[in-house]
């Protein structure tokens, strides 16, 4: 799945990060018994979030939905929102060209 907003790196690793930091960087002292607790919430919400995207996406995939023809891909699916056509657009697309027919550039 392509993540081209970083949204896991930003929320998924900080998250986690701010999560596990909290009990070892507590004003008190660390505490152990509160990080055990934050590494099993942790791997509850890993569990949780992972399961329902696999449901989600095997149900989209199964039924054809999670992927753009390879026209709307070449074309770039928000080509009709886009009010001006980018000025690389068509060095995109020949890349693109180039690429799905084994050519490196």
């Amino acid at each position: 799945m392509d993540d081209p907003l970083d949204a896991f790196a930003v929320h998924g690793c900080g998250g986690m990060t701010g999560l596990l930091m909290a009990p070892l960087l507590d004003s008190r002292g660390v505490q152990s018994e509160m990080f055990a607790a934050h590494i099993v919430g942790m791997f509850a919400i890993i569990c949780w979030s992972g399961g329902l995207s696999a449901a989600t996406f095997g149900v989209l995939r199964v039924a054809g939905q999670l992927r753009v023809s390879a026209e709307e891909e070449l074309e770039g699916c928000d080509e009709e929102l886009a009010q001006h056509e980018a000025p690389h657009h068509e060095c995109c697309k020949a890349q693109h060209e180039d690429h799905h027919e084994g050519n490196a550039i």
